[in-house]
């Protein structure tokens, strides 16, 4: 049995040059009735456009179309997740013509795009609900069942969190309990891909997985650990690894935003000087406003509607999932936090009524407009403060320091303003300071702020956006809270539109060459079937900033099996955030994970290492990376995997 363990490889020093359609029949519009399912958005169905021009610039249809007959966007959220179905006839009439889904809640009966990023599993671990159904289901359990079910809540976080994501890591559910991340991932595509499935055949006579083609919305602040760790829940929930793309979330709300019409765009306090401007190309922020994450690129929209990235990704933790929790430390600074653990663990349903209340205020909270903002007060509650401390919470309030800034009146909580007001304090800060770093100097001739995601439409934002970057134009889209959803319908139909995105990091692989005294220390150096060679060379393959153009040829990179029984080639990947370091043990350099190439085949005919070299190019022109490898002497093109999860 041939050696599959090469951790590193030799490197050639001087690169060699290598030479029929399905009928369908509408059925009309039969949709379910159970209250948290989805129902169709009727606005989205009836718009025709034989030419959109918006903003920026015309939409573009280069390049090659998709054409499976349908496309749909999943797009799970910290905080809410949904999808969304184009059909290919009527993409052909009007790019928007998209169908996304309202969404019920079980409890008080409001309305939403999207529905809670919310799990619940069995305790054996099986699928049992999600979204609303699984808040209701979770919050209507047994006495003491909660302690024995899974039930998972802004679980997304943990994939930006965790530097050491593998197969394996684990994940916990809001009472502490583990389960296999990938586990939780796959069930929550899972769904959402059968609901999918659903509503189609509700509609259609005949429609199979093989009619659509899926793409997934990531962060582009993501690793390409947790990139590869979407693309393999996904492939677990059985969508075919061919039927599956990633989009980048500010790409596809740009992607959005180039066929929005600005009739249908809001603007604030944007210089005089643009006001006539018939914009034919535009340097722009997007800045994704997500739950758990701000994601924020630049893109450079060029006349023929072409997007091409000015900067590479970046942002933070910063979400608007943080303004909730800043609202429950005040709560606790208030009762104490032992009074509201025990509140959240004894009566989970009145302690979700309490945050979802909250979220819906803090979206639409105007400190210009609003003296104060009600909450409803949970019953139970009040009877567990008024058993901590032997009074009334309108007593105990008033001998605390925040009896100015918040009253129990009944069964509501009023809080003034201002203590509102300072819930988004750290959040809007940290955002703002992102935001100054990069437009300061302004290096890259940014002139407008696209605010999209789920908290685009806050009022205290926007506000504190234009007053820190007055000089330049912010504008929110009508359909901000989805246009990354209906962005990456578009970019599925025609994932061309971005000709150019600039690389995060600087990746290189480790190697073994031949020692120079001029470029290596001495004491790295080692002998190696008869030479002098030098280990761990951080073997560089494209460096951070660097532009990828699509389609672009990246250098090609020749190596060969340092032993001649290897039957694979291990080649071990590494990146650093700036220039390349010397050697992948430096400081700087960071072990991403490993591509194996597979030998088999062409170790038949050439039994030595000279005769097996494989020439490997990475491509970097996508939202994930790829790879193609060749074995030089046979023109073998060979089975090629990156394993960032080992």
């Amino acid at each position: 049995m041939g050696n599959t363990q090469s951790n590193q490889v030799q490197k050639v020093e001087d690169n060699e040059e290598v030479g029929e359609q399905v009928r369908y029949r509408n059925k009309g519009s039969k949709r379910p009735h159970n209250d948290s399912r989805g129902s169709n958005d009727s606005n989205s169905s009836n718009r025709t456009s034989k030419r959109i021009s918006g903003l920026f610039g015309t939409s573009s249809k280069t390049g090659e179309i998709r054409r499976d007959t349908f496309v749909a966007a999943l797009d799970i959220g910290t905080t809410f997740s949904g999808y969304a179905i184009s059909l290919l006839t009527d993409y052909n009439k009007d790019p928007l013509n998209i169908q996304t889904f309202n969404w019920i809640s079980r409890f008080d009966g409001h309305v939403t795009y999207k529905m809670p990023s919310d799990l619940l599993l069995r305790p054996d671990g099986t699928f049992h609900s999600f979204g609303y159904d699984a808040e209701y289901n979770y919050a209507n359990l047994p006495t003491r069942q909660h302690k024995l079910w899974y039930y998972f809540k802004s679980f997304k976080m943990m994939l930006y969190e965790s530097p050491k994501l593998n197969r394996f890591t684990v994940i916990k559910d809001v009472t502490g309990k583990e389960i296999f991340a990938l586990d939780v991932f796959c069930y929550c595509i899972y769904f959402l891909k059968n609901d999918i499935m659903t509503k189609l055949q509700q509609q259609i006579d005949i429609v199979q997985e093989s009619d659509i083609h899926f793409v997934l919305t990531v962060p582009a602040i993501w690793s390409d650990k947790a990139k590869q760790f979407m693309r393999e829940a996904a492939e677990r929930a059985r969508i075919e690894g061919s039927k599956l793309s990633l989009a980048l979330e500010p790409e596809a709300a740009a992607i959005f935003c180039q066929h929005v019409p600005t009739t249908r765009q809001t603007y604030i306090g944007f210089p005089p000087s643009l006001t006539s401007a018939k914009d034919t190309t535009l340097k722009y922020l997007v800045v994704d406003l997500g739950g758990g994450t701000v994601d924020i690129t630049g893109f450079h929209s060029t006349p023929d509607g072409v997007l091409r990235e000015l900067m590479s990704a970046r942002g933070g933790d910063w979400g608007s999932n943080a303004i909730n929790d800043s609202f429950v430390k005040y709560l606790g600074n208030i009762f104490t936090f032992k009074v509201i653990d025990e509140f959240r663990s004894n009566h989970p349903e009145e302690y979700m009524n309490l945050l979802a209340s909250f979220e819906r205020k803090k979206i639409v909270f105007d400190p210009e407009k609003d003296d104060r903002v009600t909450l409803s007060f949970p019953v139970t509650l009040r009877t567990a403060i008024k058993k901590e401390f032997e009074k009334k919470p309108e007593l105990y309030l008033q001998d605390s320091p925040f009896s100015d800034s918040v009253q129990i009146i009944h069964d509501k909580m009023v809080i003034s303003k201002d203590a509102f007001a300072e819930y988004f304090a750290e959040t809007i800060a940290a955002l703002i300071r992102s935001l100054t770093c990069l437009l300061s100097r302004n290096k890259y001739g940014i002139e407008t702020i696209l605010l999209v995601g789920g908290f685009a439409n806050c009022p205290v934002l926007q506000k504190a956006i234009h007053n820190n970057f007055s000089n330049f134009r912010i504008i929110i889209p009508h359909e901000a809270n989805v246009a990354v959803l209906k962005g990456a319908i578009l970019f599925g139909r025609n994932p061309h539109t971005v000709k150019a995105r600039v690389i995060r990091k600087t990746y290189g692989v480790r190697s073994c060459n031949n020692y120079d005294p001029d470029k290596h220390p001495p004491e790295k150096r080692i002998v190696l079937n008869g030479q002098l060679v030098v280990g761990n060379i951080f073997d560089t393959h494209i460096i951070s900033n660097q532009i990828a153009e699509v389609g672009q040829k990246f250098a090609r990179e020749i190596y060969y099996p340092v032993i001649d029984s290897q039957s694979t080639v291990t080649v071990e990947i590494y990146t650093a955030d700036g220039k390349a370091p010397l050697f992948v043990t430096d400081r700087e350099s960071s072990y991403l994970g490993k591509l194996v190439v597979e030998l088999h085949s062409s170790r038949k005919s050439f039994l030595n290492t000279n005769s097996r070299k494989v020439q490997v190019r990475f491509k970097f022109d996508g939202t994930e990376i790829e790879v193609e490898a060749m074995v030089i002497k046979t023109k073998e093109i060979v089975s090629a995997k990156f394993d960032f999860l080992g």
